[in-house]
């Protein structure tokens, strides 16, 4: 849960796909409406990003691996600071 949706961009864009922006459909997201935002949510949120980063980016890319976990630990931190 909460990054099903950017692996599978990703994965469509790697496979030589491309995503398309369609504006004339609607779709109205409550993001985290039905989420209570406590330390668990930010432990599973952060969790998944971190999942993405290490699957895509921990062995091809890692220059831009350690700049990429640094920032999610620095905004990690920042909305556990914000909870309180």
């Amino acid at each position: 849960m909460y990054g099903e949706d950017i692996d599978l961009c990703y994965t469509v864009l790697r496979k030589g796909f491309r995503n398309f922006y369609y504006g004339k459909a609607s779709i109205l997201h409550h993001k985290g409406e039905s989420t209570v935002k406590d330390e668990v949510y930010l432990e599973r949120f952060y969790g998944a990003m971190h999942i993405f980063i290490d699957k895509y980016y921990k062995r091809s890319k890692p220059l831009q691996y350690s700049f990429l976990k640094a920032g999610l630990n620095l905004r990690h931190k920042i909305e556990k600071i914000k909870l309180k």
